[in-house]
């Protein structure tokens, strides 16, 4: 990939940070939709999301699939890439375009589980429905002008567009963007699903769940390995740069502070303590077989965002 077109080291993005995507909870949770991505992929799609967002009529429902024009220029300050489009050669330009095209040829599969009872059968049986979706299914590159123009799939609306009381998570640009990694940007969606205003901030999911939701089941199948190079580094993003805080149990955490602050350790060794805080093993013997994990709002004082204001040393 061409260096121009790599992310700086810049949080804080000077276009549209700030604007909001609405996905339904179970598509985040449940389908695999994001893990064919590019980190670049990750981000253009959910800006399109929040754009298509804003096309949207609620009254009558309608503009989701409506043209979305993008001024190149400040797409890239958005993206808080390091040259500007204007300087922008036709060999990079195109190399843009071709990667909104290798986008266009990509789709993701959303499958139903129902209950249903079978014909000559009068058990109410567990069946799948299965449905393919494409990304976005227009490209029109204007140079001349500076502009994209992108259409998405008017059909994602139902849960890449929903308002559902308890059902939805608000992924915030900004918070997308200040992640480098690409796990890092699927488990930000993942975890910040469970960290709702429903009392609902945490829950349980096995490693090979996890594993799928990442595209990762044939990598890295040593736990060891997992946890280093995906969920480590993913998770210590995430804790460092985002609005959420992700952690286990607050016993585990009090037993491996050995009296200390949270404060008082490392970003790496915070890092070790959260996550292993979140493993449990399985009843057959030691392996870690799923993660338990609770998700809060970050605040300076990680202290009192883990313990709710209660003494280190209490369990």
């Amino acid at each position: 990939m061409n260096e121009n077109l790599k992310q700086s080291s810049m949080i804080h993005p000077k276009y549209e940070g700030n604007k909001i995507a609405y996905w339904s909870n179970d598509f985040i949770r449940y389908s695999t939709a994001l893990k064919p991505l590019d980190e670049f992929e990750i981000n253009f799609f959910i800006y399109l999301c929040y754009k298509a967002k804003e096309n949207l009529n609620l009254q009558t429902g309608k503009g989701w699939d409506d043209i979305i024009k993008i001024d190149m220029q400040k797409l890239l300050e958005g993206f808080t890439y390091k040259k500007s489009w204007s300087k922008y050669n036709a060999d990079e330009k195109n190399e843009l375009y071709n990667k909104l095209k290798k986008l266009r040829k990509k789709d993701f599969e959303i499958r139903t589980d129902k209950y249903k009872t079978i014909v000559n059968d009068s058990s109410n049986a567990l069946v799948y429905e299965y449905q393919l979706f494409s990304y976005i299914t227009y490209v029109h590159y204007v140079p001349e002008t500076w502009t994209m123009e992108v259409q998405l799939d008017k059909r994602t609306q139902e849960f890449l567009c929903t308002f559902e009381k308890g059902g939805f998570t608000p992924v915030m640009f900004k918070n997308i963007l200040a992640l480098k990694s690409k796990y890092a940007k699927i488990l930000y969606v993942y975890f910040r699903s469970y960290r709702d205003g429903a009392g609902m901030k945490g829950s349980s999911y096995t490693i090979e769940h996890l594993r799928k939701l990442l595209g990762v089941e044939e990598k890295y199948e040593k736990w060891g390995d997992f946890k280093r190079y995906i969920l480590l580094p993913a998770i210590q993003e995430i804790n460092e740069k985002t609005d959420i805080f992700i952690f286990g149990r607050r016993d585990k955490i009090v037993e491996m502070l050995k009296g200390k602050k949270v404060k008082d350790i490392s970003e790496k060794e915070c890092t070790k303590i959260m996550l292993n805080s979140m493993c449990e093993t399985s009843t057959k013997g030691k392996s870690i077989y799923k993660l338990t994990f609770q998700v809060e709002k970050k605040a300076k004082d990680l202290d009192a965002v883990i313990f709710g204001g209660k003494k280190a040393n209490a369990s």
